[in-house]
């Protein structure tokens, strides 16, 4: 550890649910981790039938999923990255898609009766 300091990171005070809304997509990291959260959330079936819990997992999958991608970038480069971090990060995606679904979900449909009631 000789050479190396330890750098102390602010822990914010509260979790903003909505911090992809934040992230904006002037960088390309950012806009992979909003349109994974989107694609994921699409192929669950949309917004509508997902649990508070269940968008905060795919925010948090979408942005482990960009992390391992610019990880897999540095290495087709030729940098050098901790094998055991990219591994341990491959392992976290892989348990967390697990427990959001691996399939995809068809979006609720409506009834005919459902429709024909809004209608009027």
């Amino acid at each position: 550890m000789a050479g190396r300091q330890r750098r102390y990171v602010r822990v914010p005070t509260s979790f903003d649910p909505n911090f992809l809304d934040r992230l904006g997509s002037d960088s390309l990291f950012a806009a992979a981790v909003i349109e994974t959260a989107q694609a994921i959330t699409t192929d669950l079936g949309g917004t509508a039938g997902l649990s508070n819990n269940m968008q905060t997992l795919i925010r948090k999958l979408a942005f482990l999923k960009a992390l391992s991608a610019d990880i897999e970038r540095r290495i087709v480069a030729g940098a050098h990255v901790d094998l055991d971090h990219y591994v341990l990060l491959v392992n976290t995606i892989l348990g967390l898609a697990r427990a959001i679904g691996l399939e995809r979900r068809q979006k609720p449909l409506r009834s005919l009766r459902q429709v024909m009631d809004n209608a009027a």
